[in-house]
């Protein structure tokens, strides 16, 4: 992804945050980077890559949990929902590099997940465009 090799090093700056927060201030943190995913633009996608690359290198079931939490409380609230959000949600829920409905939180929580998308994100995937 050229976005990732571009800023390589502020991304890893970012992983190393996530990893050595304890985890309240980590959520805190995940969910002022989920804020900034807004509307199309330089910024959002800086930032989209920054929450993509973070679940991406975690390597810890409680940093999956805490971002898919984030994009999950979320997308559960009325819309309209800012585009980055679904975007980035969308990239981790397709691309298989992510594994997400592997992961052992989704497992554990499949109501949460079936849910969603069986009510307000029915059309979710149709929605938002693969780029």
């Amino acid at each position: 992804d050229p976005g990732v090799e571009r800023h390589r090093e502020s991304m890893d700056t970012f992983t190393q945050i996530v990893q050595t927060l304890n985890d309240s201030t980590r959520l805190c943190f995940l969910n002022a980077i989920v804020n900034e995913l807004r509307f199309p633009n330089n910024h959002t996608f800086y930032f989209s890559c920054i929450i993509l690359f973070i679940y991406a290198e975690a390597g810890r079931e409680i940093v999956y949990e805490q971002i898919s939490s984030v994009f999950l409380e979320r997308l559960q609230t009325c819309g309209p929902h800012p585009w980055g959000l679904m975007i980035s949600f969308r990239e981790l829920i397709q691309n298989p590099k992510f594994a997400f409905m592997r992961k052992q939180y989704i497992r554990d929580h499949p109501q949460s997940v079936a849910q969603l998308f069986q009510g307000k994100l029915r059309n979710f995937l149709d929605f938002v465009p693969m780029n």
